[in-house]
C-alpha cells in the first residue's frame, strides 16, 4: 500500500473507533448499572473528537482538491456463492462537502449536549445512541457500495429512534375536555 493509502486507511479506521467506543461506554456502564454521568461525557467527548477529525479530513479534501478511495473491509462469503462484499470508502469534493456538514453539526451538537443531557435519567442512551447515529451517517456518504449504502441507511435510521422519541412515552399526554 502506498504511504497515503495507508494513512486514508489509519484515519478512517480512528474516526470510526472514536465513534463505536463512544457508543459503547455508555452502553456498557448503564447495563452495569454504573452512574452515567463521567462514561456520558465521555462518549460525548470522543464524539467531539470524531466530528471535528471528520471536519479536518474534509476540509483537506475540499480545499486541495483530489479524492480519496481505500478498502477498510473485505468479506468473503462462502455460502451459497454470495458475493464478496468490500467497504470502499471514496471521498471526493461532493462527500466531502457532506462530511463537512455532518462534521461541523455534530461538532456543535456534541458540545450542546455537555449541558442538554446533565441530569436526564437516560443519558447514557442518548450519548451512545448519537454516536451510532454520527458513524452510520459517515458510512452511509462515504461508502461506495450499494450494499453498505444501504445498511448504514438503515442502521441511520433506527439509530434516529431513540434520539428523536426519548420521552415522548414516559409521560402520558393528558387532555382537558371540559364539557360545556
Amino acid at each position: 500500500m502506498p504511504s497515503n493509502q495507508i494513512s486514508t486507511w489509519m484515519i478512517s479506521w480512528s474516526i470510526i473507533a472514536l465513534f463505536l467506543l463512544g457508543g459503547m461506554i455508555p452502553l456498557v456502564a448503564a447495563a452495569s448499572r454504573l452512574k452515567p454521568g463521567r462514561f456520558t461525557y465521555l462518549s460525548l467527548f470522543l464524539a467531539l473528537a470524531g466530528s471535528i477529525t471528520i471536519t479536518f479530513c474534509a476540509l483537506k479534501i475540499l480545499i486541495e482538491g483530489g479524492h480519496l478511495e481505500t478498502t477498510l473491509l473485505i468479506t468473503e462469503l462462502r455460502i451459497y456463492n454470495l458475493p464478496t462484499l468490500a467497504l470502499t470508502i471514496y471521498i471526493d469534493r461532493l462527500a466531502a462537502f457532506f462530511l463537512l456538514l455532518i462534521g461541523s453539526l455534530s461538532s456543535g451538537i456534541s458540545i450542546y449536549s455537555f449541558v442538554y443531557l446533565r441530569g436526564k435519567a437516560d443519558q447514557a442512551q442518548i450519548a451512545g445512541a448519537y454516536n451510532f447515529f454520527v458513524i452510520s451517517g459517515v458510512l452511509f456518504v462515504v461508502s461506495s457500495n450499494a450494499f453498505f449504502s444501504l445498511f448504514y441507511s438503515n442502521v441511520q435510521r433506527l439509530r434516529l429512534g431513540p434520539l428523536f422519541f426519548t420521552n415522548t412515552m414516559r409521560t402520558p399526554m393528558i387532555l382537558n375536555i371540559s364539557r360545556q
